[in-house]
């Protein structure tokens, strides 16, 4: 289930005709009836959104559903919106993943450098938006390129460090959760309801909310997310990129400004056998590596623990789902161990039969 945008009537707002837009998010329908943010939403970083995916490359090879950052970014607007924050933060919101390169964080395989701390997204954003002139849309409203930060310390039901939730945290998660058949829509916007904001704390009212949102989290960590076969396919992908840059087929610039399907077309179309031979090898992730321990593989990946441990409010005080539920204590530090440690994978040659009936679409 991807959001769904459509356009349900136009109000005037003094002298801007503003169109009136129905989000019909995984938890239900909202409401954006701001001119700015409308125009925000057509202006070109975002529609570029729409062809880069969530999840990465793999849901071009029907490993996961499709999931765009288009629709992540309008999901966290609401939940902005729904915990009344400052303006200039649901601004920052709205916008914070238009700097992401194809393929989502493939860019972070081949550009991101060992000694820093954040993704490369987030070291470029600003930079982005300065280039692609979004201050021209936003500075008529006073909210200026250092404003679009979402990494600003008062943006705090925007962001936040793990293990809290945060607006874009709770998105992802949520989405992915329905996109997966783990929960319902209609329990989506239970949860939802449930879920409050105050003090710039997100929270649960009730525990049963809370305990949803973190199996999610840990599942995805180790099932989808984290999971062998997620990580060697981004590592392969980036390998298969940079082939296909060294040979002049893609440039580095639409490598960082680019949108999935046109990279996408250009290495099919291609008729470079190395290129040929990594496709069928992504189309057969399943059959081509094996688990080790970490420090023993070709590859070797301590994957990013995911996991969050919400506050629930009971009786009248604050405390961490851990701290009221044993169980999800115990499945929430196995999980983080499993990441702490993480594994090794050894790649092997697929079988001729599997190379030979390789179809991908």
């Amino acid at each position: 289930m991807q959001f769904i945008i459509f356009l349900i009537g136009t109000v005037f707002l003094s002298s801007n005709l503003l169109a009136v837009r129905t989000i019909k998010t995984v938890w239900g329908l909202h409401r954006i009836n701001n001119p700015l943010l409308e125009r925000l939403m057509g202006s070109k970083p975002m529609e570029r959104l729409k062809a880069i995916d969530q999840s990465g490359p793999v849901a071009y090879f029907g490993l996961a559903p499709k999931f765009s950052r288009f629709d992540h970014s309008v999901g966290v607007l609401a939940l902005l919106q729904k915990a009344q924050a400052p303006f200039k933060e649901q601004v920052a919101g709205l916008l914070h993943d238009a700097s992401h390169t194809p393929f989502s964080h493939v860019g972070d395989l081949l550009f991101y450098k060992d000694n820093q701390a954040k993704s490369y997204q987030d070291m470029v954003h600003l930079s982005f938006l300065n280039r692609m002139k979004v201050t021209d849309i936003t500075a008529p409203h006073d909210i200026h390129l250092e404003d679009l930060n979402p990494d600003l310390p008062c943006y705090t039901a925007l962001e936040q460090h793990l293990p809290d939730l945060c607006a874009d945290r709770i998105q992802y998660i949520l989405h992915t959760g329905v996109l997966l058949d783990r929960v319902t829509e209609s329990y989506a916007t239970e949860l939802i309801d449930n879920l409050q904001y105050t003090d710039n704390k997100w929270y649960f009212v009730n525990k049963k909310y809370a305990r949803t949102m973190g199996d999610l989290s840990l599942r995805f960590t180790q099932e989808f997310w984290g999971v062998p076969w997620n990580c060697v396919f981004y590592e392969l992908f980036a390998r298969m990129l940079k082939h296909a840059m060294t040979l002049g087929l893609i440039s580095e610039v639409e490598l960082k400004n680019g949108t999935d399907q046109d990279i996408l077309n250009k290495i099919y179309t291609s008729k470079d056998p190395k290129l040929m031979e990594d496709i069928v090898k992504l189309s057969h992730i399943h059959k081509i590596y094996t688990v080790t321990t970490y420090d023993k593989g070709e590859i070797n990946i301590k994957p990013k623990f995911r996991g969050v441990n919400p506050y629930v409010l009971s009786n009248g005080t604050f405390k961490r789902l851990t701290d009221l539920d044993p169980q999800y204590s115990n499945e929430f530090d196995r999980v983080k161990a499993w990441c702490t440690n993480g594994y090794g994978v050894i790649l092997r040659s697929l079988n001729n039969e599997a190379a030979v009936h390789s179809q991908h679409k």
